[in-house]
C-alpha cells in the first residue's frame, strides 16, 4: 500500500528557492520593507566614519580614539580625554571631519623602531620620544603649550601592538578641559 504523500515527486531544493523568490516578487508589502532595509544599512555602511590603524595617520588628521570596552563616545568623553595618558591601549581610530566635534588631531607621527627590532618597552619609548610632542605642539597650533586652551599626549606602541607591526609613534593635540574638540586645533593660535 502507497501512502498518498509518496504518490508526489518532492521539490527540490532549486524548485523551492525560485517557488520563493516568485512569492516575494508577489509580495508589494514585503519587497517595500527589504528596500526600506537594504536603503538603511547601505545609508549606515557608507556614512560611517573611516576605521584606520594608529600607523595609518599622518599629520593633520582628526579622529576620534576609543578606549577598549568604551562604545559611546559621547557619554564617556571624559573617560576618553582622562585616558589620554594611557594611549598604548589604542590600536584604531575613527577619522573625523576637523571642522565639527572630535577627541583628538595628530600634531606629528613617526617611526619608532625598524620590522627587524626588538620590542625596547614601554617606558624606554616613552622616554626615548616625549620630547616630540612639547616640540611638535607650538608648530602645529601655532601657541606655546603654556598657557593653550589644549594639551598634548605622546602615544607609542605597546608590546601586542608592536608584535602586530605598528611601529609609530603619534602626537595628539587635544581640549586641556576634556571635553570633544568643536574646531580645528591646528593653526588656531589657541
Amino acid at each position: 500500500m502507497t501512502r498518498e504523500r509518496d504518490r508526489y515527486r518532492k521539490a527540490s531544493w532549486g524548485e523551492q528557492a525560485r517557488e520563493a523568490i516568485l512569492e516575494f516578487w508577489r509580495n508589494r508589502t514585503a519587497r517595500i520593507i527589504a528596500a526600506i532595509l537594504l536603503s538603511g544599512f547601505l545609508v549606515v555602511r557608507l556614512t560611517a566614519p573611516a576605521t584606520v590603524r594608529l600607523s595609518e595617520l599622518a599629520v593633520g588628521d582628526c579622529v576620534y580614539l576609543r578606549p577598549p570596552g568604551i562604545e559611546d563616545l559621547a557619554a564617556d568623553a571624559a573617560q576618553v580625554a582622562s585616558t589620554v595618558d594611557q594611549l598604548e591601549t589604542f590600536s584604531s581610530a575613527e577619522r573625523a571631519a576637523c571642522n565639527l566635534s572630535h577627541s583628538h588631531e595628530v600634531s606629528a607621527a613617526f617611526a619608532t623602531g625598524a620590522a627587524s627590532d626588538a620590542y625596547p618597552g614601554f617606558t624606554m619609548l616613552l622616554d626615548r620620544y616625549r620630547a616630540r610632542c612639547p616640540e611638535a605642539f607650538s608648530g602645529y597650533v601655532g601657541h606655546a603649550q603654556e598657557g593653550s586652551r589644549f594639551a598634548t599626549a605622546l602615544a607609542v606602541p605597546s608590546i601586542d601592538t608592536w608584535t602586530a607591526g605598528q611601529r609609530y609613534g603619534l602626537c595628539l593635540v587635544f581640549n586641556a578641559d576634556r571635553t570633544f574638540l568643536d574646531h580645528q586645533a591646528r593653526g588656531s593660535g589657541e
